[in-house]
């Protein structure tokens, strides 16, 4: 079984986009980070990890929710 996760992205025009691996439409798309990363938080479900990446390919997360 693989991980649930949740991932903060860098569009490639600027943004930042909250999207579930598997799903083409993301959830949210926003101006800065920040602000996306404040919206993955109110999304994720029961066991999800939030997965941060920036725009140099270095990633971080968040330990899953309860």
């Amino acid at each position: 079984m693989s991980e649930l996760c949740i991932q903060v992205v860098p569009d490639p025009r600027g943004a930042w986009a909250v999207k579930r691996p598997g799903e083409a439409t993301p959830l949210s798309v926003h101006a800065s980070a920040t602000e996306a990363e404040r919206h993955a938080l109110r999304e994720r479900r029961a066991g999800e990890r939030i997965i941060i990446r920036d725009r140099y390919g270095r990633e971080r997360s968040t330990p899953p929710r309860r």
